[in-house]
């Protein structure tokens, strides 16, 4: 069952203040979830057509990568 909608993107890290791409990847992996749980977003606006319902799990600059509760 998908639960979960994965938003690759670019993130300015706070530690370093360089811009860094996340793929959908290495996003599964930082929030520790698997693809047989997701489905991934090419742009924000697949949210609304794809994503309704699902948790979205994206980039973050503060490196807090724990799955957010419902």
């Amino acid at each position: 069952m998908k639960r979960y909608a994965i938003l690759p993107g670019s993130v300015r890290s706070a530690s370093d203040g360089q811009t860094h791409f996340i793929n959908a990847g290495q996003l599964m992996r930082l929030y520790n979830v698997t693809l047989d749980e997701c489905i991934v977003l090419h742009n924000i606006y697949d949210i609304s057509k794809r994503g309704m319902g699902l948790i979205l799990l994206s980039p973050r600059d503060d490196g807090d990568y724990r799955l957010p509760h419902r």
